[in-house]
Formats: C-alpha cells, structure tokens, sequence
C-alpha cells in the first residue's frame, strides 16, 4: 500500500494509517478540492466478508450518510475501486477515546467523562430517533479533537481499531439480523464504567450466545456496579444498572432515555445556578416535554390523528420556525464546569459543514416538525388511517446462573496484590499511565544498547512480585508442558530460590502454562522504574557495593530491592528474560510510545536486571539498563511473568494483603533551562599530600558551592571519573540539598588505591546523568591527591 500513490484516480495517499483483518486505513487527499478524508479501503481479496455482509455494509454507509449531527463525523457515499470498497468520513486532528484513555489512564477526570458521555450519548439519541443503530460502540469509535471536541465515528479509529470490540458487544441469546438500540445501550454503559472507574469490562471467553457466558457477563457487571460506590461515583450507580442489565424492562428503552439521564445525572453533579432566560426557558420545555411524555400525551413528537385535522400550515409554519430559533439550548444549556474546561483553538467549520450537523435537540426537533407537516399534507389528501398496534415482543427469560464459579473484577490499583491460582505467585497491581524509559546520559558509563530517553503509555497489569521459583517450574516440567534445565551448581539448587539457566523459549512457555505471558520491555521498565524516572528500583540513591547481595538469595527476599509497586529483586539475583527482540541500536517514533513491543524481528531477546554474578552490579541495576542475548542461551537468566489487568478476575486469582511500596522519590522543583555549575572553596579531609596506607580506607571531603541556577538535591552524584584507577563504586550521592548560592560538606569514601604520589579525578552529576566538573565552564578538575606509603 506504500507505494499506491493515487486511488480511483482521486484520491492522493497522505498516511498509512495501519491495518486490520478486513482492510486499510489511511487518510486520502482529494486531489480535485485539496479536502482530507480519513477512510477505510476493504481490501478486494478480503475472506472475512462474504458477499451478503459487504453488500449490507455498503448498504449502510450509504444510510449513514443522509445522517448530520454536531457530535458525528460526517461519512460520505462508499465508492468501488479496483483495491476493493472505500469508505470515507471527515478528516479531523484529534484522537481516539482509547488513545486518550491508554495514555492518560483510567479513571478520566469525571469533568472529562461527563463531557464526552453527554456528547455521545446526544449522538446515540439522534440515531435511534432515526430509526438507525451505531452497532459497533467502542473507545475506537470516539474521537476527540483538538479543541476538546467529542464525536461519534462510524468509522474506527487508530491506535486499537476495533480490536477490542467484542469486550463492548452485549451477549445475546437471541440475536437479531440487525443491531438493535440496546446494543448501543449496553456498549455505552461499558464506556462508562471504563471511563469513570478503575474497572477493566469483562473480556468473555466464548461466544455471545452461551448460556453460561450470558449469565457471567452480567453477573460480572452487577459486581462492578456494587464496588463503584466504593469508588466514590455513587451516581453512576443508576445510569449503569439501565445499562448494564439483562432485564428488558429495566433498560433503556433507547438513546433518547438515555441522553436525559445523562443530563440529569451531570445536572446533580454541580450545584444548579442561576440560569439565563434563555436556559431558563430551555429547563422549562425540558419539563414539559418530560411531564408529556410521563401523562401520554406526546410520543416522541409525532401529533395524534385529532391534532391533525385541526393543524392549519401557517401556525405550523410559524411553530417550525419557533423550533429552529430555539432548537440549540440542549448544547448551549450544558452546566457550567462542562462550558469551563479547559479548551484548544476549536476547528473552524465550513458553512456547509455547520448547517450539516446541528445540535442533537435541533435535528430532533427539526425532523419532528418535518414528520408533523407531513402528515398534515397528508391528512388534507386523504383520510386518516389509524395503525395497527404493534404486538409486544415477549421477553427473553433471564437464564439461571450456573453452578460455575462467578468471576467478579478485581480493581488494578497501586499496592495491591493478587494470588494467582495457576501457579500460585503473587502479583502486583501495576497501573496504566505513562513513564519516561530509557536514558540519555549515563554517568559517563559506556553502557551499550541503551535506549534514548521517550515517554511510554502503557495499558495496566499485574506482574509476579518475585522471580519464578526452581519449585514452580518444576511443576511445570511435572505436568509435562516446561523442559527440564540443565545442571547449576549445587549451592544455587532450592525450591525456594529463583529458576536459572533457562531459555527464552522456556520462559515462555512456563509463562503461557501459568495463564500468563512474558512482560515487554516497557512493562518490566515501567514495573521496575515507576512513573518518577527513578535510576534504580528503590529510589535515585546509591547503594555502596558491599550492599548489592554478591549470592543468589531466594525469590523476592532482598527487602531493598524493592520497586515503588512492591515488586522485588529487579536490581539484583537473576537477570531476567522480557519479550521484546533486542536491538542496540533503535529509533524511537510516534507509533512506539503505546504499548510498545519492540523491534518486529531479531536473533536476540532483551535481557533485564541485575545478577549476583554481575562484574559491575552499580550499572546493572540500574533500571534503564538492558542486553541481549540469543533465545537459546542459558546462562544466569531467570524470569518473571505479567497477565493484563482486564484479564484478571476472582477465578483466576484471589486478592491478597497490600504490599510495601518504595518511596516515592521526592520531586525538585527547577527552573527552566537553568544550569548546573560548582566551585571549590576548600579541601575538609585529606588535603594534598597527606600520607595514606594501602589497604585503609579513606574518606575525601570537599566544601563546593553551587553557583549555578539549578537546585541540588541529596541524590545528585560525586561520579569516579579517573580510568587510570578502577573502583568498585563510582556512584555516591553528594548527601546534601544545596540551593543556587548555599555551600556545602560533600564525601567520597573508598579504599586507598595507585602507589606513592597519587592523583584521582572525579565530576558532579545530577541524577539525569548529566555531568559536570568545577568553573564556569564546568571543566575544572574535582580530585583527591594523597602520598601512599
């Protein structure tokens, strides 16, 4: 498709969007009027559509496009090219509900949540009003532009497309040929709890129409609703329970119903004030219409058959244009912290593109009054005819709920913990949000393979607390799925101690016996790091060598390599197998930064953490630092395992105690662009010459000032810079706070090394691992200078 530069002899190809099973995605320019449109070609080979189901796609794109609302991306008539269908919808910049929610993390601010369901479900209510259905509701199907605005898109949308559509469909064990409005009822409620909770939707395992899995799915949501008055959203308790329920009567009947209860839950969120005129008068038709609907005497605006016969054409002319003067208070009667938030330049529609999407109550409103004079002209041609009423449709009985275990969600928030029962390791609650990977600067290590500093998103998920024990692999290889590993030293052998010498391939197929699977490199980062960038698991401080454990201790027994989500032993014990294929050098793009999964292909894997064997376990620990090596290797490598937390339910785990969290580091305030430089005021300890012994210790003070404009923290470094001599230790915190201008005591100490007159250089760090030496131009030499005798 990359080298496809014209469609239909039209259309220009600007962007390669992406793919799924059935098509292309890209954005097209018209090359007639210059107009973006982002489309979908379904590709003419395509053999997950049959003929029937193509034709009834084509069908209804070509009703969607006769549809116009101010909340929908406008779609156009599907065309035939030689690549097979093209369709096409407005080209907005923006982006997906599921790429916000993958980037910020859920819960959205509820401000946020409340704007985007209003809007949506405004869109919804027009449909159905319409006779029409979405069908296929799902965070990839809304859009949010660059000015805060939300829509509905018919087509999906990148990153995810519709790959998680299935989690949004309601299951149905009597589904109809087409879509009906509780479909988008139940995928909205979906939305909901995705959108204002920590809750991850019920990801089923079978198809729809299951008894089994009817009856789980909706138990799981009666669960959910229950723990979201725990969650503090006790409001949404009602909108949800109509949503998400498999009583007929109890559900909203279609999007209409729900828009008001939308509105009227975000009306009881704030305070009402004292409205205009103007939305005064719209709160007092909104009762009207509500106290019609509930004495029977309007359904859905139509009029009845006597109101007809005494309509003249003038007063009704008069009443439409009464209509769409007033037709937009719903939108412009919106609560007042919606109308505040926070907005971008807003896209500037074209005049077309305006009269084409009016606001949800204009295009009711409108197409009632269409509707209305219509049947006046009809009743003045000819009579009456009153309809037949429409039988009620029995209800589907509710089935019984099996015997089977029931699953109910279990929330991913940071410090708790799960027992998985398939292996029975404990996990940790990792949430989703964005973190820095990577490193720059490395304190003048020669560190190879490093990747260059880039913010990640990552969904949320549970990792094992601890590396997976020689006992529970031994498990495996007893249920005839692992392979046996080769023979380790005999003091290295305990149930309780991590497994080593393992292949990659092993790794993953212990993970997928377990239930679970191999984490990617960004997650066991991300597990490891944090979201404060820290150097190491526990925090930016160093630890002096003879606190790295130099034996092999058992699974997550080190009580200082501890990660700020509880997980343990990432700095040290075994180094440990992740997913992704290895590259030393990689550049890091846009389409990277969620949910990455590394280089496509590779002869390596990447190799996390630090060993007890490690020749340098100051570098090793650190939690940016990686290798490679080839997936039959065996060496000290062990692993750990990670399952998604929309994937975790009371079947497959048992929540367990909280867990011991490392400290969150504490933040810096800086200012922008300031500069980091030092002076040297006096020697403390060991002034020049002084005579030492081999064999002691020594400890080197020096009074520095700091005269630049960036604030010192008690992490930043005094680094071993001297290649001349090589000590163990060549990271060790400066251990005071110093502020632009203030002097202070700082130390090094390390065993007497080199032999009669002997000089050691060192530099200053920060903790990005920016270095720095004395003066102005940060170049002048930090150094000890003794006599060893």
């Amino acid at each position: 498709m990359a080298q496809q530069q014209l469609i239909n002899n039209r259309y220009a190809i600007k962007a390669n969007i992406g793919a799924d099973k059935s098509g292309y995605f890209l954005t097209l320019q018209d090359i007639t009027d210059g107009k973006n449109y982002y489309t979908k070609l379904i590709k003419i080979d395509n053999n997950t559509l049959s003929a029937k189901s193509l034709y009834a796609l084509q069908m209804r794109m070509q009703r969607l496009t006769q549809f116009a609302h101010t909340n929908v991306i406008s779609v156009y008539e599907p065309e035939l090219a030689e690549e097979g269908m093209l369709m096409r919808q407005t080209d907005l910049p923006g982006s997906s509900l599921k790429n916000i929610m993958i980037k910020q993390g859920r819960p959205l601010p509820l401000k946020s949540a409340y704007r985007i369901a209003l809007d949506i479900a405004s869109a919804l209510a027009a449909l159905h009003s319409e006779g029409l259905v979405h069908g296929e509701l799902d965070p990839s199907h809304i859009f949010v532009d660059n000015g805060g605005k939300n829509y509905l898109s018919f087509l999906e949308l990148p990153p995810a497309f519709d790959a998680d559509q299935a989690v949004y469909t309601m299951p149905d064990l009597n589904p109809q040929p087409e879509a009906k409005p509780d479909k988008d009822i139940f995928a909205f409620g979906v939305l909901m709890l995705e959108m204002c909770t920590g809750l991850s939707p019920y990801r089923s395992s079978g198809e729809s129409t299951d008894v089994e899995e009817y009856s789980h799915t909706f138990a799981y949501y009666r669960e959910c609703i229950k723990e979201s008055v725990g969650l503090e959203v006790p409001e949404l308790v009602s909108v949800l329970s109509r949503c998400l329920t498999d009583n007929k009567a109890q559900q909203f009947k279609n999007g209409e119903e729900l828009y008001w209860a939308i509105r009227e839950l975000v009306d009881k969120e704030v305070p009402k004030k004292e409205l205009p005129a103007e939305e005064q008068s719209a709160d007092k038709k909104k009762n009207k219409a509500s106290s019609q609907k509930k004495s029977g005497k309007q359904s859905s605006g139509f009029v009845t058959g006597k109101q007809k016969k005494k309509t003249s054409v003038l007063p009704l002319l008069l009443i439409l244009l009464a209509l769409a003067a007033g037709a937009g208070y719903l939108w412009y009667a919106k609560p007042d912290f919606l109308k505040d938030l926070p907005k971008l330049p807003q896209i500037t529609l074209s005049a077309t593109e305006t009269e084409k999407t009016p606001a949800y109550e204009q295009t009711l409103s409108l197409l009632h009054g269409t509707q209305t004079a219509m049947a006046v002209q009809s009743s003045q041609k000819t009579e009456v005819v009153v309809p037949t009423e429409t039988p009620v449709p029995t209800e589907t009985p509710t089935p019984e709920p099996t015997a089977t275990q029931i699953p109910r969600p279990i929330s991913a928030a940071a410090g708790r913990s799960i027992r998985w029962n398939a292996d029975g390791s404990i996990m940790a609650a990792v949430p989703a949000s964005s973190f820095r990977m990577g490193m720059d600067d490395t304190f003048l290590y020669e560190l190879s393979g490093i990747l260059p500093s880039h913010s990640v998103s990552l969904d949320g998920f549970w990792i094992d607390t601890a590396e997976v024990t020689q006992k529970q692999y031994a498990q495996c290889v007893a249920d005839g799925v692992c392979q046996p590993i080769e023979r380790i030293a005999d003091e290295w052998i305990g149930d309780d101690l991590p497994i080593m010498n393992v292949r990659w391939t092993d790794a993953q197929v212990y993970c997928a016996w377990a239930g679970k699977r191999l984490p990617s490199e960004a997650e066991w980062e991300k597990a490891a790091r944090g979201s404060d960038s820290r150097l190491y698991p526990w925090g930016n401080s160093s630890r002096s060598i003879g606190e790295y454990p130099n034996r092999i201790h058992k699974s997550g027994d080190d009580a200082l390599d501890l990660s700020p989500y509880g997980v343990r032993d990432m700095a040290g014990n075994v180094s440990e197998w992740v997913n992704d294929f290895f590259s030393e050098t990689r550049v890091i793009t846009d389409t990277e930064m969620v949910n990455p999964i590394g280089p496509i292909s590779g002869n390596m894997h990447t190799v996390k953490g630090g060993n007890f064997l490690s020749a340098d376990p100051e570098s090793a620990a650190f939690t940016f630092s990686r290798s490679g090596a080839a997936p039959d290797a065996t060496r000290n490598y062990g692993f750990r395992c990670v399952v998604s937390a929309d994937e975790v339910d009371t079947v497959k785990a048992e929540e367990d105690q909280p867990l011991t969290l490392a400290s969150a580091v504490p933040e810096t305030e800086r200012p922008e662009d300031c500069t980091n430089r030092a002076r040297f005021v006096s020697d403390v300890t060991i002034p020049d010459g002084t005579v030492v012994r081999r064999g002691e210790w020594v400890t080197k003070t020096w009074e520095l000032e700091n005269y630049g404009t960036c604030p010192w923290n008690e992490n930043y470094k005094v680094v071993w810079s001297d290649e001349n001599f090589n000590n163990d230790q060549k990271l060790f915190d400066i251990g005071t706070a110093l502020a632009p201008g203030e002097s202070g005591e700082i130390s090094v100490t390390f065993p007497v090394q080199g032999q009669g007159s002997t000089h050691i250089s060192f530099v200053l760090a920060n903790e990005k691992g920016e270095t720095f030496g004395l003066g102005e131009r940060g170049r002048g030499d930090l150094y000890i200078e003794y006599n060893v005798e």
